[in-house]
């Protein structure tokens, strides 16, 4: 059994490769298969958070009752959960997972103490802390290196999170800006940059910021406002988040953009026509960003969003008008185009697939 999912995932990857090498055009405007993901057996809503080049996704369960949480991995149609990482945790969410089939995420006791670890082949590693209760782990790359925060030794009415790299059973510390107390590590990408936010003492402000175990911690800037925050990066160290622009709604809420910032510049990639919101959760290596945009912060609608060179597209405007779907945020990309995300099928919120269609 286990020898035919290989072949498997190896075929899906043979034409995620040959997909890949399309020409420019057809990614420009692309049409969709959509595929519903199914919600786990006894659980009322899911949540999708990442898929590999090879098609497998991971997804969370939950119940409205309690809140619990528990992550499965859908492969080949197949949904399978991960398990419980121990006694005592009622919220356990895996985060991403990377080409080996390795998956990040942490437990939770309803809100703490936290514990991050690594899934393999349905066995939890956990990964320590940097001295303090409290640890998350958001992304892994290729190598099973992890990104996240962790708590350092301090009183119990003291919460100050650090941001670390996790590499084959040692956690390092990545620090903060200057002036700051407070960073996260959202993503990583196969060179071991991280990035993530960092908060400056009084600010009440995340900086998004880049960082490494060489070059140490630096801030992206923004768009012009005082926040920004960084969501994923990719191999070639381009970086996609959100950021405040500096304009306010009528109502005085801060307005933030979704931002691709490479080689030290932050582009603003601006929203669909009609909207003053975005935000860009994922990056793929052929630099394509995917998030939502909407308008307003009081009963707004997001819709998926695909950005193809710096402009962006409405993903609900590639699948077909009759679908039943309303796509409202895409939450991951892979390399050959195939997008996750979250939507409503009929009224109902579910997780969709978007394959696309040469």
């Amino acid at each position: 059994m286990k020898q035919s999912r290989n072949w498997s995932r190896c075929d899906r990857l043979c034409f995620a490769i040959g997909f890949a090498l399309l020409p420019a055009l057809t990614w420009a405007q692309p049409s969709y298969e959509i595929t519903e993901v199914p919600i786990p057996p006894g659980h009322d809503s899911s949540m999708l958070r990442a898929i590999n080049n090879a098609g497998d996704i991971i997804l969370l369960g939950t119940w409205d009752a309690n809140r619990e949480t528990r992550s499965f991995l859908w492969a080949d149609g197949v949904l399978t959960p991960l398990g419980e990482f121990g006694e005592g945790f009622v919220r356990h969410e895996a985060s991403d997972i990377n080409e080996s089939g390795q998956i990040s995420g942490s437990s939770w006791a309803g809100g703490f103490p936290a514990a991050a670890w690594q899934w393999e082949d349905g066995v939890f590693t956990p990964l320590g802390s940097l001295g303090g209760a409290n640890t998350a782990s958001f992304r892994i790359n290729e190598a099973g290196q992890q990104a996240g925060w962790s708590n350092v030794p301090l009183p119990a009415s003291i919460f100050i999170w650090i941001s670390y790299i996790w590499d084959d059973g040692v956690m390092t510390n990545l620090g903060t800006l200057p002036q700051s107390t407070v960073s996260d590590a959202t993503s990583i990408n196969d060179s071991g940059q991280t990035v993530g936010i960092s908060v400056p003492i009084g600010s009440g402000f995340f900086h998004a910021v880049i960082a490494d175990t060489t070059i140490g911690m630096h801030s992206l800037g923004t768009l012009g406002g005082l926040e920004s925050r960084s969501s994923d990066i990719n191999n070639a160290g381009q970086v996609v988040g959100r950021s405040h622009t500096g304009e306010r709604t009528d109502e005085g809420w801060w307005l933030y953009h979704a931002f691709l910032w490479e080689d030290g510049v932050m582009i603003d990639l601006g929203t669909l026509p009609g909207d003053n919101i975005s935000t860009a959760y994922r990056i793929n290596q052929a630099g394509v960003p995917v998030g939502g945009s909407w308008f307003g912060f009081i009963n707004s609608v997001s819709r998926a969003v695909l950005w193809h060179e710096g402009v962006a597209v409405d993903l609900n405007t590639r699948i077909p008008p009759d679908s039943g779907w309303v796509l409202n945020f895409a939450t991951g990309i892979t390399d050959d185009g195939r997008i996750i995300g979250r939507g409503m099928l009929n009224g109902e919120p579910r997780g969709y697939l978007l394959t696309p269609v040469p």
